[in-house]
Formats: C-alpha cells, sequence, structure tokens
C-alpha cells in the first residue's frame, strides 16, 4: 500500500503521453495468445460503450510494464476491467487499483468479489456485454474515485503481521 496509492491523474498521465480527454480502462495484457485474460471481451465492450455515446473511451493494457511504473499506470487510467477465466486466485490489479482509490468492473473471477463487496462505483457483472458495458457506463458517469484503499486495509503488511503475532501468541 505504499507503492500503490492514489496519484494526480494529469501528472500520471502528462507522464505516459495520454490524452487527457480519454476515458481509459485499464487491461491486464494486449497480448491475443494468453487466451484466460480474454481480451476479446473487453474490446466488445470497449465497442459498445462507444456505441452508447461514449466515443472517447481507449483501452489500455499493462504489457511489459515495469513494476514501479504499474502504479502510473493505475492512475493515469480511469478504472481496470477484468474479464479473465476461472483461474485466477487473488488477481493483483485488483487490489492494486483498489489501493489507488479507482474503480473496477469485473467478471466473478477469483476472490473479486470480496475484494470489491461494499466498495460503492465497484462492479462484479455476468459474463455479458450489455451488462460490463452498463457498468462502464456507471463508471464514466459516476465519480471515478472509490474507497478502495479502506477495503484494502485489512491486506496491508502492517495488517498481515498483526494477524501471523496473534497466531503465533494463539499457539504459545
Amino acid at each position: 500500500m505504499r507503492r500503490f496509492k492514489p496519484l494526480d491523474q494529469h501528472v500520471c498521465r502528462q507522464e505516459l503521453g495520454w490524452s487527457p480527454d480519454k476515458f481509459i480502462i485499464l487491461f491486464s495484457t494486449t497480448s491475443r495468445s494468453n487466451t484466460k485474460k480474454r481480451l476479446w471481451i473487453a474490446e466488445e465492450v470497449v465497442e459498445k460503450v462507444k456505441q452508447n455515446g461514449f466515443p472517447d473511451i481507449e483501452l489500455r493494457g499493462l504489457n511489459k510494464v515495469p513494476h514501479e511504473k504499474v502504479p502510473v499506470w493505475i492512475n493515469a487510467a480511469d478504472m481496470t476491467m477484468m474479464t479473465s477465466m476461472y483461474d485466477e486466485g487473488s488477481p493483483n490489479i485488483i487490489k492494486e487499483t483498489l489501493c489507488c482509490n479507482k474503480p473496477v468492473v469485473s467478471l466473478p473471477v477469483g476472490d473479486v468479489a470480496e475484494r470489491i463487496s461494499g466498495v460503492p462505483g465497484c462492479y462484479l457483472c455476468a459474463e455479458d456485454i450489455n451488462e460490463l458495458a452498463q457498468a462502464v457506463i456507471s463508471v464514466i458517469n459516476g465519480k471515478r474515485t472509490v474507497e478502495g484503499q479502506k477495503a484494502m486495509k485489512n491486506l496491508s503488511l502492517e495488517a498481515i503481521a498483526q494477524k501471523i503475532l496473534k497466531l503465533y501468541g494463539d499457539l504459545i
């Protein structure tokens, strides 16, 4: 949570050379070879949102982005979308996005439902292009920041260390 935190979106976009006028959806990849991520679903959602009157929307993938730059990318984007198959356990990109107080639109994969539960502005959707597109439109029309850090506090290094200390204390 020290590395992944809210940063000024305008500054992050300037650093990356991104347009200040686009609504940018961050996606974990732009690689078609990683079929588990199902990029084509995210692309269809973006097209559907454009057809619904939001032409200034763009999908950006985190391919080959050095980990130290990922917070800049997350903060430069307006939201993160996840359309992966079932085999994601606890997706880091979702936790990192929440730590940056950015909205998430996702299919029910891994522990995403648990992570975004009770976080207004984040959406868990069925595998349906129209439902995903409507969730994205809700983010576009919403305030575009969420209380993600609060939701992630129980996974901070400090919180985990306290749980481990308590466990050891209970065992002794």
